[in-house]
């Protein structure tokens, strides 16, 4: 399976530098040169996209990351930026970016930063097999797809927030500690404030009201009743 990849990087070289270095990798990438000509794009389907923040402006990337949830909630994210800046870090993560790298960097941490966000967050190939789902009362998660229903009706999710709803419904009544999912549903490089966590549950709770998913206070999470 070759994964496609979006570039979105105002800075022609760096653009084409980065297209040359995954498509060497074994990756297929489609190159956008600014955010109005990435807009274009969100119709189609991509395994990831690679964002610079700035743009056309200071906040184009977090704005073109909203256009693309709104379009395509699980399609994986990653900024790209020069500023080194833990707030942009925070805000990237918090809004549900799957991972943020920061200029220079090398054309190796490039690919594997890219790989390791594929493996947590790109739907595995199709197989001639019967899908392999998880089924609790009223919520069927479909493990190979990487869809969710509830009541029969199709829910749309960011990539971390269905790992996050997996791991929670896969520990039905067990309180799972904020540190424990933020180390697997993050990942041990997890880099920003514990209130992405937060974020993500309201999220959720949001799209799921009829979830029972009870805050442990001073512990984590767990989800009751299913």
């Amino acid at each position: 399976m070759t994964y496609k990849i979006a570039v979105v990087e105002d800075e022609l070289m760096m653009n084409h530098l980065i297209c040359f270095v995954l498509n060497n990798a074994g990756f297929q990438t489609v190159s956008y040169p600014s955010k109005r000509m990435a807009e274009q794009g969100l119709s189609q389907h991509f395994d990831l996209w690679l964002l610079d923040i700035m743009l056309e402006s200071p906040t184009a990337g977090f704005d073109l990351m909203k256009a693309i949830r709104e379009k395509n909630p699980n399609q994986a994210i990653c900024f790209l930026s020069a500023r080194d800046d833990e707030l942009d870090k925070i805000t990237g993560l918090e809004i549900g970016c799957d991972d943020y790298i920061t200029k220079p960097f090398s054309k190796k941490e490039l690919v594997l930063r890219i790989t390791n966000i594929l493996r947590r967050t790109a739907c595995p190939p199709p197989v001639k097999m019967s899908p392999e789902i998880l089924q609790r009362e009223r919520l069927r998660a479909d493990l190979r797809s990487r869809e969710l229903w509830f009541d029969d009706q199709l829910i749309n999710l960011t990539a971390k927030e269905f790992d996050l709803i997996l791991m929670l419904i896969q520990n039905d009544g067990r309180t799972m500690d904020r540190n424990t999912i933020l180390r697997i549903v993050w990942d041990t490089n997890y880099y920003g404030s514990g209130r992405v966590l937060d974020d993500t549950i309201r999220r959720i709770r949001k799209k799921l009201p009829d979830l029972k998913i009870e805050t442990v206070y001073g512990e984590g999470y767990r989800v009751c009743g299913l």
